[in-house]
């Protein structure tokens, strides 16, 4: 399967999911483990600082990592469940692992 078309794939398969009622999910976004992430439209600057384009949505975010990227092989899709926090997923041969949430690294009152 063509990158691009498994992209759209996991967005078409995981979108299902209920949508945030946030405003977008562009922005800096922290996990747990200490990495973070920086949305800008299509574009994404990964942890390991490298940007690539992925496919947005105003809510959800996918991408293919490249071959060097400890995530490689997988599609990583992200969606927002609010302001400030989002689930991201791994996504191999078609099956979603366990989503991990992200939290809004820089959130303001």
């Amino acid at each position: 399967m063509r990158p691009a078309a498994a992209i759209v794939l996991a967005l078409a398969t995981l979108a299902a999911a209920p949508h945030a009622h946030a405003d977008a999910i562009n922005g800096e976004w922290c996990s747990p483990k200490g990495q973070n992430i920086l949305i800008e439209g299509p574009r994404i600057r990964l942890p390991s600082g490298v940007s690539i384009e992925g496919q947005y949505r105003r809510h959800e975010f996918a991408y293919e990592p490249p071959k060097d990227d400890p995530d490689a092989g997988q599609i990583i899709y992200m969606q927002q469940l609010s302001e400030e926090m989002m689930h991201l997923r791994r996504v191999k041969d078609g099956v979603a692992g366990e989503p991990e949430l992200w939290r809004r690294c820089n959130v303001t009152s």
